[in-house]
């Protein structure tokens, strides 16, 4: 996206949604970046997932977020880690496997 679209390259950039899962359901939509956790920045996808993991189910997140178009929306996401757990898609060995995150 930065490349293409010529928007900033920090944060975690959303690429997908499940229907029915807390992003949809709290307007955490494809095309937007996470640029803070809780009000502290996000640089990228490591240092999200170090501020989330410690999360417990049902608990909620504050998201700030921005568009392509530059603007800052808020988001708080409450998080359910029941039906939506947070897992890593790796391929190794010819072949992929889904590696869950907490």
């Amino acid at each position: 996206m930065a490349a293409q679209r010529g928007v900033e390259s920090d944060g975690v950039y959303i690429s997908y949604f499940g229907y029915g899962s807390p992003a949809s359901r709290f307007g955490l939509f494809a095309g937007r970046r996470i640029v803070q956790v809780d009000g502290v920045v996000a640089a990228d996808l490591d240092e999200f997932l170090e501020m989330v993991s410690g999360k417990k189910d049902g608990e909620s997140v504050r998201l700030t977020t921005v568009t392509t178009n530059n603007n800052v929306d808020v988001i708080t996401l409450k998080l359910d880690k029941t039906y939506w757990p947070a897992y890593e898609i790796v391929f190794e060995n010819n072949d992929w496997r889904r590696v869950p995150i907490d």
